[in-house]
């Protein structure tokens, strides 16, 4: 009868096929009494470590690897003949984290082979590592997403402390599996905190690794329409400003424009979008935004705003060719970035005109007299100290029928 063995290595499953046509009788045929060898796999170090029970006899042991178990099986090392009750193998040049299937072909002295074709399955992979998700040091959250490796055991225990007190134990479901993971409470920015991990099988650990993370909670502010380069935002026109805000890690939060006020401020929940109202009409105005993390401890983003300039601001006749128009209802186009507000008229005092939200486009009404004309335009924003001006000339030429 023939004689064979396969080892799963990463993936817990068992199979068996039917043996092909015996080369040699071989008296230890697991037919006739289960399997008499008993592979195991483990892993040590950076290999992966095979034994399996010896029969009895000087035969020589090679050993094959597959990626599948119906796929073409390499020689990827031998044993020499020995008595050793157990022989051993250690293979360093499997894949990590697949599956790997082996197999142990046995050799005579006479050099018959026996043809491997009954197959126990072991679970096994590389040493178990631990990562957060993104693969980054630091975190700004004490809520965190781990990606475990381990093919080695059947569990994974995870702890804050090297002690493994209050350690919660996970199913290893996979070879690479995510956890989700509260790093628990920090006192600053800086600190360091530990997840100590270990693989277990059937309660015994196999396994250890550790992995130190820095905490790096930072929230910073942003104001639609304008542009932040370090603490400064740029092109800041309104005062009501709509605000936004990173949240991760964070529980509450509250904006002020001065220390003082923040200390009285009112803490919100946290949000993406807030509309703040800023009366500190200062150049440049400070906003301050206070954080509390997750972690226990605040964070205080500081920016000065930047009121918009205005020194561009200026305007377009829609119906205009060469500056001329034939209609005295035009379509004003106003090219004012930074501007929130606008007012036109035919009057340099502006006389009966009304400051009007920006907008992409106005009408206007010119006096109906044929010749040349000028429009003023005026452009503001609650912290312009002054309108800023823009002159644009236009000549209405009649039609037939004016």
């Amino acid at each position: 009868m023939a004689l064979g063995l396969t080892v799963l290595l990463v993936g817990a499953a068992s199979c068996t096929s039917r043996p092909d046509d015996p080369e040699f009788d071989n008296p230890l045929d697991p037919a006739l009494g289960g399997d008499p060898f008993e592979l195991k796999a483990l892993f040590r170090g950076s290999d992966v470590f095979l034994t399996w029970n010896s029969p009895g006899e000087q035969f020589t042991h090679e050993v094959f690897r597959s990626p599948s178990i119906d796929g073409e099986f390499v020689r990827v090392g031998q044993v020499a003949a020995s008595i050793a009750p157990i022989i051993t193998y250690a293979d360093t040049d499997f894949v990590p984290y697949e599956t790997n299937y082996y197999r142990i072909r046995v050799v005579d002295a006479e050099g018959n082979r026996t043809a491997a074709n009954l197959g126990t399955a072991a679970v096994i992979a590389a040493e178990l590592s631990i990562a957060t998700n993104s693969g980054s040091a630091s975190v700004a959250s004490r809520m965190v997403t781990l990606l475990v490796r381990s093919g080695v055991g059947d569990e994974i225990e995870l702890a804050p402390n090297a002690d493994f007190s209050g350690s919660t134990i996970f199913p290893l479901v996979d070879p690479v599996q995510s956890i989700d993971w509260d790093l628990g409470s920090a006192a600053a920015n800086g600190d360091t905190l530990r997840v100590h991990g270990r693989a277990r099988d059937t309660g015994v650990s196999l396994g250890a690794a550790v992995l130190p993370l820095v905490t790096a909670f930072t929230p910073m502010v942003s104001i639609d329409g304008t542009t932040r380069t370090g603490p400064m935002i740029d092109s800041v026109a309104d005062t009501t400003l709509q605000v936004r805000v990173d949240t991760m890690g964070v529980t509450q939060l509250r904006f002020a424009t001065t220390r003082t006020a923040l200390a009285l401020a009112s803490w919100m929940p946290p949000d993406t979008t807030f509309t703040v109202n800023v009366t500190n009409q200062e150049d440049p105005a400070p906003l301050l935004a206070e954080f509390e993390s997750d972690f226990g401890y605040s964070f205080v983003d500081s920016v000065s705003l930047i009121p918009a300039t205005l020194e561009t601001a200026t305007f377009q006749i829609a119906e205009a060719v060469d500056s001329v128009v034939v209609t005295t209802e035009i379509t004003l186009i106003p090219i004012a970035p930074g501007a929130g507000y606008m007012a036109f008229s035919e009057d340099p005092a502006f006389v009966g005109a009304s400051w009007l939200p920006l907008a992409a486009t106005t009408s206007f009404t010119l006096s109906p007299a044929a010749g040349k004309k000028t429009i003023y335009g005026q452009f503001s924003h609650p912290w312009a100290p002054v309108p800023q001006l823009a002159v644009v000339e236009v000549t209405l030429v009649g039609t037939p029928g004016q």
